[in-house]
């Protein structure tokens, strides 16, 4: 397999491709001497250069080398050993996942992850929860997936094109707490004429706040609060409440 695409960093590739008919953007990370870098690593992940796809910026690809989780659960003097095993002869069995901590949007990501000839996915995630996801584990000899003639490891990353949707932080995927904090504002301002004018606009602008980013029935509430606060609280009324988008 030769190198395909536009170096973006020393390793990273990224070209245009398809996978199952789909336009997705495709970031390949060469790994020279694999072996090499695992045994110096004694078990820390190996972490690739930072990279731009398809608008997210400093994603990374991390390779964890025992993703069974052999070496860990044997006993301590033992490990050093079986890891030296492990990475010279095999089986390797390894995760590959996607990093991104950085985006300042909520976003929900599909992608495929390949090892060598070895694809998994898609994979659908929210990186706003974590910044680590992807596949714990191939079920395939990672070492056997090594170019012979460079002892290199080619691992990657596919994002789908169609794939990509962003949130507001602090708003779930769902949608399930805009739904709640429109009825919420809604009992409000129903509630509006009956209560304390300053203890209803503090409390719809809070819920403005929160929700960070409303739609038209969200306006509509609040000119509706404003009015009625208004009401209770003699000319001029209070103070517009400070809406803050993604």
């Amino acid at each position: 397999m030769g190198d395909v695409g536009e170096e973006v960093a020393p390793g990273i590739r990224v070209s245009p491709t398809e996978v199952g008919g789909e336009s997705c953007t495709r970031v390949e990370w060469k790994i020279d001497d694999l072996r090499g870098r695992l045994q110096a690593s004694m078990g820390r992940p190996l972490v690739s250069p930072s990279f731009v796809a398809v608008g997210l910026p400093n994603l990374r690809l991390m390779v964890f080398p025992d993703a069974r989780e052999a070496v860990k659960s044997a006993r301590s003097r033992e490990r050093k050993g079986m890891y030296a095993a492990m990475v010279k002869k095999g089986p390797l069995y390894g995760a590959l996942k996607l990093k991104a901590d950085c985006l300042e949007c909520s976003t929900v990501v599909n992608f495929f992850l390949t090892c060598g000839g070895v694809r998994r996915g898609p994979f659908t995630y929210d990186f706003s929860e974590q910044a680590i996801h992807g596949c714990d584990d191939f079920g395939v000899d990672w070492l056997k997936q090594v170019e012979d003639a460079t002892g290199c490891l080619r691992v990657g990353v596919e994002i789908l094109m169609s794939g990509i949707q962003d949130a507001p932080v602090g708003i779930p995927s769902s949608g399930g707490s805009l739904t709640a904090g429109a009825s919420a504002l809604e009992g409000l301002v129903a509630t509006a004429e009956d209560d304390d004018a300053n203890d209803v606009m503090y409390s719809v602008n809070t819920g403005a706040e929160q929700l960070s980013g409303p739609g038209a029935w969200l306006e509509a509430g609040l000119a509706s609060a404003r009015g009625s606060s208004a009401r209770g609280n003699g000319p001029g009324g209070i103070s517009q409440p400070r809406l803050r988008g993604c």
